[in-house]
């Protein structure tokens, strides 16, 4: 019966645990979950991170406030002594020595009460001399993101999801400003042949001195407006493409790090 029993327990070999995202080794990326939902806007890892091109499958402080975004919240990263760290600006995350992570709740007198991501969302009481060993000088102040009335004059015109024609469509103002140009610039190129048809038609026959010098001035300013429509048009076009790549490049890069 002993060996039977000794046998049973012997038979499970591993651990049955589902496989979930890798939230106890990114003690960034829990503090964040955590955070989002202390303050009432609970995400999932996976919805945080999603798309984005984590370092060795972790988040960094650098790609923190994206994927804060998401959650609706706002962060920046601050360089700040431990003892200058407000209790008005908490809860926050301090960055801690060995690329670990803490949140930092309040501090009373000689004591410090955080959450380490590792052991959820369990509070731990610690000394403030301590806390202060183990960080590393650089803490991220997270507050929620304030939404203002949709319904108001100044809020954005809804856009199309497409992650290519969306960026494009963005930039449809600069593009059809750019297209006007276009038609004037073309218009423009019927100065010469009208100009050099009406001196062999009317000023040479006549010899009507006034009306070459009235021509000429007139051309002359036609192809001023035309070297300032094309030089403002190259303009144009090449801030709007500059800009659209940037956007693009941005876009493709997370799709491929996601996949």
């Amino acid at each position: 019966m002993d060996t039977e029993q000794t046998f049973n327990l012997n038979k499970q070999t591993e651990w049955d645990t589902e496989e979930s995202h890798l939230t106890h080794d990114d003690t960034l990326l829990g503090c964040l979950t955590i955070l989002a939902k202390i303050l009432n806007k609970p995400h999932s890892p996976d919805s945080l991170t999603a798309g984005l091109p984590l370092v060795d499958n972790k988040l960094t402080p650098t790609l923190f406030s994206r994927a804060a975004e998401r959650a609706g919240l706002s962060s920046k990263v601050v360089k700040r002594p431990f003892r200058k760290i407000s209790n008005l600006v908490l809860p926050a995350v301090l960055l801690l020595s060995d690329t670990n992570a803490c949140i930092l709740l309040e501090v009373k007198g000689k004591h410090a009460r955080v959450i380490f991501p590792e052991t959820g969302d369990g509070e731990t009481e610690i000394e403030v001399k301590e806390l202060e060993a183990l960080y590393s000088g650089y803490a991220i102040f997270i507050k929620p993101v304030h939404h203002f009335d949709q319904r108001t004059e100044f809020s954005n015109v809804p856009r199309t999801k497409h992650w290519f024609w969306g960026t494009i469509i963005r930039f449809w103002p600069i593009y059809s400003e750019v297209f006007v140009a276009s038609i004037l610039v073309n218009s423009f190129a019927l100065a010469s042949p009208l100009f050099i048809m009406n001196v062999y038609d009317r000023v040479v026959p006549n010899h009507a001195t006034e009306t070459l010098w009235v021509l000429a001035i007139g051309v002359a300013t036609v192809f001023v407006f035309e070297l300032l429509l094309r030089t403002l048009r190259a303009y144009f076009i090449d801030m709007a493409g500059k800009k659209a790549d940037v956007i693009l490049s941005a876009t493709i890069f997370e799709k491929v790090m996601a996949e």
